[in-house]
């Protein structure tokens, strides 16, 4: 036999997302489940769902029951939470997870330009060791030539070499400085990748709460006044949410500037 929706704990209604059995607080978990998941693609709260509810919490044969046993209401917000949670903890795995692929990547990067990096100061190494040789084999053959014009090579020899050394450095200096700006450049469309899934989950908490505020506004029969005052709040806690996460994420634009 179906028992009320009164008697159900946050538990039971926890279990009923991973073990589903049908009875009263499935439908209301599958409900609940709907208004979280699809009330970012509606304008209005669906009138068939408010009946739906209404007609599992007995409100077709008792309407007075909805309206007096305060016990129902708190067991239909336990589940709204759940399910909400659910979502939500859903999206901060995702999160998580776009966060660890990004820094693997970045670290696989990173371990590349460094090997790339040590070839070349290991080849630059090799190529200066190659012209100290030589100069002494010219200070042990400088007795059997010229010793003015000798030494006038070994002037050109060095100029040359400082020359390739300094540009060498240029071309590292210009490198880096290229790779830190791509690197600033991925870490600046990640962070707006975030910024941007942070912006749609506050705006689908946003949506789920305002329509499970008019589902409990219409079992409710409340004052026209009292919702749009609840309504108006809900907004203006929306939009304090939007300014704190645009701020946040603005003062991270400016540290890496």
């Amino acid at each position: 036999s179906t028992k009320p929706l009164a008697e159900y704990t946050s538990i039971d209604l926890t279990n009923m997302l991973e073990e589903p059995k049908e009875d009263i607080g499935l439908g209301l978990v599958k409900l609940m489940e709907s208004l979280c998941s699809h009330s970012v693609n509606e304008k209005t709260l669906d009138p068939a769902m408010i009946a739906q509810v209404s007609s599992l919490l007995g409100g077709d044969d008792q309407p007075e029951t909805i309206l007096s046993d305060e016990s129902q209401l708190q067991k239909l917000r336990a589940c709204f939470d759940i399910c909400n949670d659910k979502i939500k903890k859903a999206q901060e795995r995702q999160e998580f997870e776009l966060i660890e692929e990004y820094v693997r990547k970045e670290q696989v990067n990173g371990k590349e330009r460094r090997a790339a990096s040590r070839k070349l100061a290991t080849s630059e190494d090799k190529r200066l060791a190659a012209e100290l040789a030589s100069l002494k084999e010219y200070e042990v053959q400088r007795q059997q030539v010229d010793y003015e014009a000798e030494i006038q090579r070994k002037v050109h020899r060095e100029e040359n070499a400082y020359m390739k050394r300094k540009m060498i450095l240029s071309k590292a200096a210009h490198v880096a400085i290229g790779e830190c700006r791509e690197h600033f450049a991925r870490a600046r469309t990640f962070m707006q990748t975030l910024h941007q899934r942070r912006q749609v989950e506050l705006y689908r908490e946003y949506k789920s709460g305002l329509f499970f505020q008019q589902l409990s506004h219409e079992l409710e029969d409340k004052d026209s006044r009292v919702r749009a005052y609840e309504a108006q709040i809900a907004y203006r806690v929306y939009q304090k949410k939007i300014a704190d996460s645009n701020e946040y994420h603005m003062t991270q634009n400016l540290e890496e500037a």
